[in-house]
């Protein structure tokens, strides 16, 4: 394949094999501009939700348009979220492009006492999370949520998710044997939860586990949180 074929596209609505499909502004820019890719080259597309297509480039100008010759689905096998307070400057950015890449699936930015993510911008976050899907070659696009409070947060958990809360100060590490088929957990903003914000996650079931040796920045503890999920599923697997 030639160097300048794109690898990895983000093609939501993707179309049935035998069909056509023109790329969305983003994705054409990308193909056109960044690759310089030519008619009749092969590409690979997903829509973000498991599909993944064979493809073929049939017009490369001003717009894009492929050709549908298979697709694919690709399951999950297990679900995260991350429920995340506010980073400090911009780290925001690099906590949505490891999250994405790591294959969370879910992350819900939480307005928190102490800091929230008033101003942030949440189309730049998930402009991030595509860019990180075509780069780790993932069939799932990472959901970034609008942001809510941890009362909220905690109401949208359904009853079935393995919960943990990130505290440098708790006595268990997090390690878990076996990944459960849906996890979430809990991260405090740089200037932590209060105390009222850790009662409403304890009396919601989260356990507290330490993710390193010490005290870790926000993004920090979710992306160790992250990886340590991740890994395991090359393990054990997921539970029955």
């Amino acid at each position: 394949m030639p160097a300048s074929v794109p690898s990895w596209l983000y093609l939501p609505g993707i179309a049935a094999p035998g069909g056509a499909y023109t790329l969305p502004e983003d994705e054409a820019h990308y193909v056109g501009r960044v690759c310089r890719a030519k008619p009749g080259e092969p590409a690979t597309g997903t829509d973000g939700e498991g599909t993944v297509a064979d493809l073929e480039l049939t017009r490369v100008a001003r717009s894009v348009e492929v050709a549908v010759l298979g697709r694919r689905f690709v399951p999950r096998p297990c679900v995260a979220s991350v429920l995340c307070g506010t980073p400090e400057g911009s780290r925001a950015d690099w906590l949505v492009e490891k999250l994405a890449e790591l294959g969370i699936a879910r992350l819900v930015p939480l307005e928190c006492a102490r800091a929230n993510w008033r101003g942030a911008r949440l189309d730049r976050a998930r402009k991030i999370a595509v860019a990180a899907l075509r780069q780790s070659r993932n069939a799932w696009l990472l959901e970034v949520a609008e942001p809510v409070t941890v009362s909220d947060a905690i109401a949208g958990i359904s009853g079935t998710e393995a919960r943990w809360i990130a505290d440098a100060e708790a006595q268990d590490r997090w390690a878990p044997a076996v990944i459960p088929p849906a996890s979430v957990a809990a991260v405090g903003p740089a200037p932590g939860f209060t105390a009222g914000e850790r009662e409403q996650f304890a009396g919601s079931g989260f356990q507290p586990v330490r993710l390193g040796p010490a005290r870790l920045r926000t993004e920090t503890a979710a992306i160790a949180w992250a990886a340590g999920w991740t890994a395991r599923l090359d393990g054990p697997g997921p539970a029955p």
